[in-house]
Order: C-alpha cells, then structure tokens, then sequence
C-alpha cells in the first residue's frame, strides 16, 4: 500500500528510534517504493541495522553530547520555559548540567519534572537522590538497548564494563572476557554499534561509556537483589564489599568483584569465599590477603593481586582452572615458584597469560614447568632479572615472551630454541644483552624480533642459524656503538620488514632492484623483498651489507636519504673542501706571482 500510494511523490519519511531490521523492510523496503527527490532519515541505537540496509558509511550522522552552555540552555527551556536560568537556582541548575552529561534525554526529563517544584530546599533533596538513584524514566528508555542485546554474552561482557572496567586498557579487559570465554572479539563490536560502550583511538584504548548508560548498567545489577549486595552478580561499591566480607554474606551468585585498597579490619582468609563458588573475576589490592590461593573457587578464571606482602610466593600458589594470573606492580617479590612442582597435579593445568611486570626486585624466573599451556609471559621491567630459567623450554605453547627494560638481563639460555611456536620476541633495551642463542634457528614461527637498545647491535651480531627463521617479517635493531656514544643523536632503529609476496612484474630500478628504502632520515628502514615467492631470511650479513652499499649510492646521487650522526657530515665537508683545493692553489699561485712582480718593478 505504501508503495503503491507514494511511488509517485516527493516525499520526507522519518523513521525514529528503530530497533529492528524488520521495521524498516516493512516501512522503507525499497528506494523505488517513493518518488524521485524523496528523502529517509532513520534514526536508531542500533548502527547494524543501517549497515544491513545499506546506508552508505558518509551518510550516517552520529551525534554527539550537549557541551555544558547547551546543556543549560536545554535545562532551562524545560524547567523555567526560558533560555536564562534563574538567579535563585543557578548552582543547582550547574549540578543538573554536569550530572546529565550531556544527553537531552536526562536534561528533559529532570526539566520537566523539576518545573513544577518552587521550593529550593525540595530541589536540593531531589539533586542529591539524583546521584543515588538514576530517574526511572530516563533508566527505561535506556535499556532498551541493553534488552536488544542478543546474547547472554553480550549482557555479560556490558555488565561487567559498566561495573569494573571504565577507563581500563583494551588489551587487559580483552584478556579478562577471552578468560571467562566470552569471545570479545565477536562479541564486543555489536556492542559498541549499539553505543552503549567505546574504546578510544589513542594510547592503550581505554574502555568508555556515557555516565547515564553506566548507573542504567549498574541499576540492573542492583535490581537482582536491592537489599541483599550478596546475592548480586557483581560487587564495586566499597560499603557492600565491606559488608559482604565482613558479615560473610558471599554467596554463590557473585561472579565478579574488585577489593579496594583500604579494606579496615578485614584480614581475607579463605573462609570469606567458600560461598563464592561461581567468583570467575577478582582483583585484590589488600596486603591482607591471608588464603591459599589453591582454595579458591574453582570457577576463578582471572586474578590479579597488588601490593604482595611475600617476597617469596609460597609453594602452595598454584590454582588448577585460572586462565590470566596478574602480578605486576608488586615491588615485594623477589622469587616465585623457584621451585618446581613435587606433584603434575598440583600446578596451573589452565594458565595461559602470566604478567609478572614490574616486579622490580625479582631477581630469577620461576620454574616454568608449573605452567605447562602458558601462551603469554611478560617480564617487562623486571629491572633486576638476572637470568631466565632454563625450563623455559618446556613451554611447547608459548606465543609471546616479553623481557623488555631487564636492565641486567645478559643471556637467554639455549633452551629458548624449544620455544617452537613462539611468535613475538621482545627484549627491548635490555641494555646488557650480549647475544643470542644458536638454538634460535629452530623456531618456525618467530615473526618479530626487537632488539633495540641492546648491545645486539648489528646484523653480524645474530648466530648464523637466523638464517633460517623463514617466517621472520620484522626485526628491530638499534645501530649504537656501545665503546662510543654518539654525539649527537640518539642510535637509529632499523626496521627490516621483510614481505611475503608474488614476484614484481615491474623492471626493478637500477639502484634498489631488491628492495624499497623510505623514512631513512627519522631513521628506519623498510625492506621489502620483491623477488621471491616466500619470506626468506638468507645469508642476513651478505644481504645487509649489499642494501648498505646500495643506499649509500642512492643517498649520494639523489640526495632524497641523509645518514644520522657527526661522521657522514665532516665526511661531506671534507669531500667539498677536497673538491675545492686545486681552485684555491691556483689562486693562492696567482697572488704570489702578483706579489713578486709588484715588488721587482
């Protein structure tokens, strides 16, 4: 019917707060279903379904929140049906504007509802419960988009964000939700087409989320149980955390919990979570931590402990089902699981990530052969870490292992060429770093290497065995004379990407025939083999120094490439001043001839 009626019309149809692909197949199906110049808006929480209906990604407008003088001025129409706020109630109208946000939404509800009110003193008691108890109205419309999510996955991982992980990296709240076996990857990014969470462009990509959206989040939380904090999901507030811990209210529906540094007169012992038996996620910063942690519920899948009273873990430390163990940031420790295992059954059977960063008095790396499926290690910072153990070669699974700032680290043992499936090697200004192991060149699947800051600072410097890591794609290296510092410039990182693809079909040029050079002068160098079907890393020595003698041609030919560092100027200048010398001889020649004919005659 609607076809048929306005095929032939120039049209403006609205389609407003769609929450579903159906509505606008049965309300918009087709262009053709309207007159030529006809004009959609359509406006959802939900950006999927503009995708499916093929909105082109220049047409849709996002908008954005009220700036603070919108803000007021939206306030003010609503409540005193001005655009000037009233003297009398500025201050509160300031506490409205912040507390809204920004979303028009709040400021129309809370305007209208604050416009029948001329008693100050009953607008400062209803401001104040604003901060406590979110309007109910602007709550409902508000889920429902957390009600349109489609999974318990979803519902999952929103919750947990808008209880705990605001303003963390994305990379750590990723390992949490991969942990608990929530699929983030799939999962997260119909979460955040449907607005209700983003992550930031810059930095580590913190977790957002509009104030509102966050108390409508933590509302349903509270629904579950709003006078019994034990009985809910998840735990934040520091007065219920206090309360459930100190009573031993825990009971077996709380499934995530942070504990806040000052916890007074509560010294955790394993009794506080024998009732947690589904506790998946929690982050304890208390020295007060007194269980054994292999006693915990079995349903833990994500630790973190700061503020480690032990300077030596004990033996009992282990837990069978964790997924991510994160004990960075305590400056305590000095030996963990030094030694190994008396029993296979009694370590981490599920242990995949373990963060041990900043742990700045360690001095030696635990036996490795309490974390048989280790994927991820990380050193980082480890300022006093001598040495690696050389269990590490029992980590037949690990993918990453990161040793960057162990200032006194000068080895890695042979048996870090066991690490079969290791992907990324990062040992970033590990300044006492010598040299690599031979073994290395058993390791298929490395495919990134740093080594800048080391004293690994050339090419000839890798064991000839380098040359048979086929998959190698980038190796970083810093070009620092170690005897002599340069004087005036930091070293210069090399970046060696070497790519896999089908051979140029092009004629190389005559100077770069194997490869392309650019950015040299913030000085890194981009190497992109063109000539073979396979990534190869053969005979690196021949290979560098024949592109080092290509560049150098290049640079002083076509002037486009710069060399860092004193040495390659003074070289130029005396090169010029070489250049210029029979020139000054005939000069100096001629003057001493007019000289002597000057004083003859």
């Amino acid at each position: 019917m609607i076809e048929q009626s306005l095929c032939k019309k120039k049209v403006l149809v609205i389609l407003d707060d769609v929450d579903s692909q159906e509505q606008v197949d049965a309300l918009a199906g087709a262009l053709n279903w309207f007159g030529q110049g006809s004009r959609v808006i359509i406006t959802t929480r939900d950006e999927h379904i503009l995708n499916v209906a093929k909105v082109d990604k220049d047409r849709i407008y996002r908008p954005q929140e009220l700036d603070y003088k919108q803000s007021l001025q939206l306030f003010s129409l609503h409540t005193f049906s001005r655009d000037q706020l009233h003297e009398d109630y500025l201050q509160l109208s300031h506490d409205v504007a912040c507390y809204s946000g920004g979303l028009p939404l709040t400021l129309e509800v809370l305007g209208s509802y604050l416009s029948d009110i001329s008693n100050k003193e009953e607008w400062e008691s209803i401001v104040q419960k604003l901060k406590e108890i979110p309007p109910e109205k602007v709550q409902r419309r508000l889920k429902t988009s957390y009600d349109n999510l489609e999974d318990d996955y979803q519902k999952a991982i929103f919750l947990d964000a808008t209880c705990f992980f605001i303003g963390w990296p994305k990379e750590t709240v990723f390992s949490i939700w991969e942990a608990c076996g929530y699929h983030p990857k799939s999962v997260v990014q119909s979460i955040i087409k449907r607005s209700l969470l983003k992550f930031e462009d810059y930095g580590v990509c913190p977790l957002k989320m509009h104030d509102q959206i966050r108390d409508m989040g933590r509302s349903i939380i509270k629904e579950e149980s709003p006078m019994e904090p034990g009985k809910r999901s998840r735990l934040w507030s520091y007065g219920n955390i206090l309360d459930v811990l100190e009573e031993h209210k825990g009971t077996d529906m709380i499934k995530g919990m942070i504990l806040p540094y000052d916890l007074p007169s509560v010294d955790l012992a394993n009794e506080h979570f024998e009732m947690m038996t589904n506790l998946r996620f929690l982050e304890i910063k208390s020295e007060k931590f007194m269980v054994d942690f292999s006693e915990l519920p079995s349903a833990l899948r994500w630790f973190r402990w700061e503020n480690c009273h032990w300077d030596i873990l004990p033996t009992n430390f282990y837990h069978k089902r964790l997924v991510h163990l994160d004990l960075s940031w305590n400056i305590m420790i000095e030996q963990a699981w030094h030694i190994g295992p008396q029993d296979k059954n009694e370590r981490f059977q599920k242990l995949k990530d373990l963060n041990l960063s900043d742990c700045r008095n360690l001095s030696k790396s635990p036996d490795f052969s309490w974390f048989p499926f280790l994927e991820r290690l990380d050193f980082g910072y480890c300022k006093s870490l001598v040495k690696l153990d050389k269990s590490i070669g029992k980590l037949s699974q690990l993918k990453s292992l990161i040793v960057k700032f162990c200032y006194s680290l000068k080895m890695l043992p042979d048996d870090v060429g066991l690490l079969e499936k290791l992907e990324v090697l990062d040992a970033k200004n590990c300044r006492e770093l010598e040299k690599l192991p031979r073994s290395m060149g058993r390791m298929r699947c490395l495919r990134s290497i740093n080594l800048t800051g080391t004293r690994i600072n050339s090419i000839s410097k890798l064991p000839g065995d380098f040359s048979m890591l086929r998959n190698v794609v980038q190796l970083e290296i810093s070009y620092w004379d170690w005897e002599r510092p340069p004087l005036r410039r930091s070293p210069r990182s090399w970046n060696l990407l070497l790519e896999n693809g089908e051979p140029d079909q092009q004629k190389p040029s005559q100077h770069l025939s194997d490869m392309v050079v650019a950015n040299s002068s913030i000085g890194n160098m981009w190497i992109t083999e063109q000539n073979t079907k396979k990534r190869r890393c053969i005979n690196f020595e021949e290979q560098h120094r024949k592109r080092s003698e290509t560049v150098r041609g290049e640079m002083c030919s076509t002037e486009l490439l710069r060399r860092d560092g004193f040495a390659f100027e003074e070289e130029t200048r005396k090169r010029k001043i070489h250049h210029l010398s029979p020139v000054l001889h005939l000069l100096l020649l001629y003057i001493l001839i007019l000289s002597v004919c000057y004083c003859f005659f």
